[in-house]
This record gives structure tokens, C-alpha cells and sequence, in this order.
């Protein structure tokens, strides 16, 4: 399994650092970008999809029955201090998210450039070889 992950991160790498070149050696002019979708007034749906796919995720509940039970003291209300604990995991993601949302549309002119696509998907082209090679050598204790 372990191997198998590795060979997927690498694959994804190659991938990236593959897209690099082809977008070093043909820039697209940034006029013959993607053009910006304004924001329609479907946003609450796709907030509601999105909401309800977090929620429905089993990995989500696993992290609430893993992590909030050592939060709860005996005696405490246990449902009044999970949903409490539930609310703050909740609010704390719609700011961070919601920040990182923010200054992307903020970056939008720059992240578009050619070049500065070209450079980002070698960045992370070979950091995913990285991590890949490190997790194929690294020892199962």
C-alpha cells in the first residue's frame, strides 16, 4: 500500500512538472485566459452541496468521535458541548476557507500568468515527487 502511494505521488508529480513544460513553452496570452465567471445566484445551492457533502462524509464523523470525547468532562452535557465544539470547528473552517477564497480572487490577475502557472505546477510537481520518493524509502516501524 505504501508503495502504491508513493507511485501515485510521484505519477501525480510527473504529471505537474509535464504540464510545466508545456505551459513554459506555449504561453497563452492572458487575454486568451479563462474568463472570470461572476458569481451567480446559485451560490446557497453550491453551499448547501458542499455542506451537505462535508456532513455526509464518513472521514468527518470518525474526526468528531475521535477527537470531542476527550473534550467532555464527566457530568458535562455531552450533545449542548459536542455541538458547541461542532459549531467552533465549523466557524473556524468558514474563516480560514473563506480567507483563502478571498485573497485567490484577489490573485486571480496574477495567478493566470503563463509563467507564474508554469512555475507553481513545477513547485508542486516536485514536491509531490519528494514526498513520494521520501514515502517509498521510509522505514514502516
Amino acid at each position: 500500500m505504501k508503495i502504491a502511494g508513493a507511485f501515485y505521488l510521484i505519477c501525480l508529480g510527473v504529471q505537474s512538472l509535464r504540464e510545466a513544460v508545456h505551459l513554459w513553452r506555449s504561453p497563452t496570452p492572458i487575454n486568451n485566459a479563462v474568463p472570470f465567471d461572476p458569481p451567480s445566484h446559485d451560490g446557497w445551492k453550491r453551499y448547501r452541496e458542499g455542506l451537505l457533502t462535508n456532513a455526509l462524509n464518513p472521514k468527518i464523523a470518525v474526526f468528531y468521535f475521535a477527537v470531542l470525547p476527550q473534550f467532555i468532562k464527566s457530568g458535562d452535557p455531552v450533545l449542548l458541548k459536542s455541538v458547541l465544539m461542532t459549531f467552533c470547528h465549523y466557524a473556524m473552517g468558514v474563516i480560514w476557507l473563506g480567507g483563502i477564497a478571498i485573497c485567490a480572487g484577489r490573485l486571480r490577475s496574477l495567478l493566470i500568468r503563463p509563467r507564474v502557472k508554469a512555475s507553481l505546477e513545477a513547485v508542486s510537481g516536485l514536491a509531490m515527487i519528494g514526498f513520494g520518493a521520501r514515502l517509498a524509502f521510509a522505514r514502516v516501524r
